[in-house]
């Protein structure tokens, strides 16, 4: 008779369409089952490879993930296995799994093979990978920087709306380092990557109407782009699966794969530029009446999230006594933590 846990998950096969929802299940459940019978993992494995065999697409998703993740309860990781499976995917028309085998190899530190088949994706108009391969173009991960090329995948993925990609292209005509440095255009895309709720892209914005970079000075609304920027940012339930998910393929961090994950989780408080420029704000009295406690919970916010120059600020904050208690001792914290950071 088939074990509850591989009736559960075989069944889990025929229910979901969502290969995220399904390794999400097996991770709760592994974690009940701390002790599994070797013969539970075996018949898991063959149930996948069964599926996998009569070419499941949530199942090689599924068994691909496995071998680069650490839970090696079921497999032993094996990022060559997981690449095969995922490329075997995208033959069968799932154009995603393109960034999949990209990332594997960029995390294998083969950015030639990274970069073609990033290309590949962006060729098929994936946005995504379109943004990925600007960036790798802009960085000069392939051997040699170039900003024309980036330019070109960066425009493409902006035009399908991509909110990353033009923040990106904001920041390249703001970039005194670009030929065709262009104020206005900057401007131009920062405010559509804003109005989507790109953090990044919204203290850019407050930025240059604080500054009148590319456009008519106006702390008014300075001051509302840094208020969206500072707020905390709501993760859906699909961002927070991803989340937690991914801190379970040690072998992806730090490869473009993850970039939005990133900006998620590094936002999902609040940006911390944003607070820190906010705490400034209310200090200066720049487009709000100064406000000094104001000053210190937006200070105290942007240092507590690990922004150097608050933390800084909120050191001098507390020696002087602006806007809270003179408090010598936090002083000192947080004077040491800004040092440590730089």
């Amino acid at each position: 008779m088939e074990d509850q846990y591989t009736s559960f998950m075989r069944n889990l096969l025929d229910i979901t369409k969502n290969p995220m929802q399904y390794l999400a299940a097996m991770h709760i459940l592994e974690d009940a089952n701390q002790k599994l019978d070797e013969d539970v993992k075996k018949n898991i494995l063959d149930a996948l490879q069964k599926r996998v065999d009569d070419n499941d697409p949530v199942a090689m998703f599924v068994l691909a993930a496995l071998y680069i993740t650490k839970w090696k309860k079921i497999v032993k990781e094996d990022p060559e296995k997981s690449c095969a499976l995922f490329k075997k995917l995208a033959e069968y028309g799932e154009d995603s799994a393109l960034i999949l085998v990209a990332s594997i190899y960029f995390a294998m530190h083969n950015h030639d093979e990274a970069l073609k088949y990033y290309r590949m994706g962006a060729e098929k108009g994936l946005s995504k990978s379109q943004f990925i391969t600007g960036s790798i173009y802009l960085s000069g991960l392939n051997g040699k920087a170039d900003n024309e090329e980036s330019m070109k995948w960066f425009k493409l993925s902006a035009d399908s709306g991509n909110k990353y990609a033009l923040n990106q292209l904001g920041e390249m005509y703001r970039s005194d380092t670009y030929q065709h440095k262009d104020y206005k255009k900057a401007i131009e895309y920062f405010q559509k990557s804003a109005d989507k709720g790109f953090k990044e892209a919204q203290v850019n914005l407050a930025k240059c109407y604080a500054t009148g970079l590319g456009v008519e000075r106006d702390f008014k609304k300075s001051f509302f782009w840094a208020e969206k920027a500072a707020a905390p940012l709501e993760i859906d339930e699909d961002e927070q699966l991803m989340k937690e998910l991914i801190a379970q393929i040690p072998l992806l961090f730090g490869t473009p794969m993850v970039i939005e994950l990133y900006y998620t989780i590094t936002n999902s408080k609040g940006n911390a530029q944003a607070q820190y420029f906010m705490g400034s704000q209310y200090e200066q009295g720049w487009g709000v009446r100064k406000d000094p406690e104001k000053a210190f919970f937006w200070t105290k916010k942007a240092a507590e999230h690990g922004e150097p120059s608050a933390q800084n600020n909120l050191a001098v904050m507390y020696l002087n006594g602006k806007g809270t208690e003179i408090d010598k001792k936090e002083a000192f914290r947080w004077a040491k933590e800004a040092a440590e950071a730089d």
